[in-house]
């Protein structure tokens, strides 16, 4: 596995997974994860504390770090979208 991590977490419009994008003047989250921002190990913890920043401001929920070529089932599950549909009632 790689060295490099990534920043995922789940929007809260629509419930599907994104990944954190930084740029020089700005900080969006994107659906594609070869669109997201890597970080070195020694880099993360504060990435995550920049992110975090969305989360207090009711963009996204469920902040963590994964490693950048990151293939477990967890992973492969939350790229497939929520596993219910989002905003419905569950019988």
């Amino acid at each position: 596995m790689s060295e490099k991590q990534i920043i995922t977490a789940n929007h809260l419009q629509n419930g599907l997974n994104v990944y954190y994008v930084e740029s020089a003047d700005s900080v969006t989250w994107d659906q594609d994860s070869a669109a997201a921002s890597q970080f070195d190990k020694e880099e993360i913890e504060e990435a995550l504390h920049r992110a975090a920043e969305s989360e207090k401001n009711n963009v996204v929920v469920g902040i963590y770090a994964i490693a950048a070529d990151d293939d477990s089932a967890r992973e492969k599950i939350r790229a497939q979208g929520p596993s219910i549909k989002y905003g419905h009632e569950v019988n």
